[in-house]
């Protein structure tokens, strides 16, 4: 096995989860998601769901994480019913037949979340049918309101990564981001396309490096326009416009 290339380290409330690169291994392969899945599986009480995950961020965030990690050079992977903000927890759930197996699981997730300060009688059982129900889909949800909107934005985003060869191409060498941390905004540069997150309060305008001659997608399409050196769009939202050539400096 090849040298780790990178070691990632995220801490949150929930503990750390560590993940290693191998250096060995081309970008393309790397996976990038939108929340671990030992996050989802800590869904004894804050699951995937008793909220949608991705409704429980801020409303910009709707449409500016899945569009930067759908249309990034990682293969992205999809958590069930994510695409549309399932509001279905997503926990962990066995079917053992063999009654010491079946306590050991019990007991072993307990055991395992009391680590994390969890009371027992908080942590859903896993061999409990309720546990199972409970994380079955509904299917009406994708076609309601907000969750209808969010797996329309995830279509459109997958289709549009399917279509353009520079959304294909899984080199990290050849993607360049650009961005501003005070005004909120930043731009992802895939060959001739750009991923443009307004994630400010009130700004409604990104600048961008090149002439944009194309709004391939936008969350908000009405309200979202090109400019001579930049784009227009609606604090909170993502757009992915294609450019022409770079503007040159004097």
């Amino acid at each position: 096995m090849g040298s780790l290339k990178r070691l990632h380290i995220n801490r949150s409330r929930y503990g750390e989860a560590h993940f290693a690169c191998d250096a060995s291994i081309g970008d393309f392969y790397r996976v990038y998601f939108l929340a671990f899945l030992v996050m989802l599986g800590l869904g004894a009480i804050v699951s995937f769901a008793a909220m949608p995950l991705i409704f429980t961020l801020p409303e910009w965030g709707w449409s500016a994480y899945p569009a930067l990690y759908l249309l990034s050079a990682f293969t992205p992977m999809v958590f069930m019913g994510e695409e549309w903000g399932a509001g279905t927890p997503f926990q962990f759930f066995t079917d053992f037949d063999d009654p010491q197996l079946a306590a050991a699981v019990t007991n072993g997730r307990r055991a395992e979340f009391a680590s994390h300060g969890w009371a027992a009688q908080d942590v859903p059982d896993p061999q409990d049918e309720a546990t199972y129900r409970r994380s079955q889909l509904d299917w009406a949800e994708p076609h309601e309101g907000a969750h209808a909107r969010l797996l329309r934005w995830y279509r459109d985003l997958v289709a549009l990564r399917r279509k353009e060869p520079a959304l294909g191409d899984g080199r990290l060498d050849l993607v360049e981001v650009d961005f501003d941390e005070d005004a909120r905004w930043l731009v992802m540069r895939r060959g001739p396309l750009r991923t443009v997150l307004n994630v400010s309060a009130s700004r409604w305008s990104v600048p961008l490096d090149a002439e944009p001659v194309e709004l391939l997608l936008a969350w908000e399409p009405a309200r979202t326009k090109s400019q001579p050196c930049g784009i227009h769009l609606p604090p909170g939202t993502a757009a992915v416009v294609r450019v022409g050539p770079a503007l040159r400096t004097p």
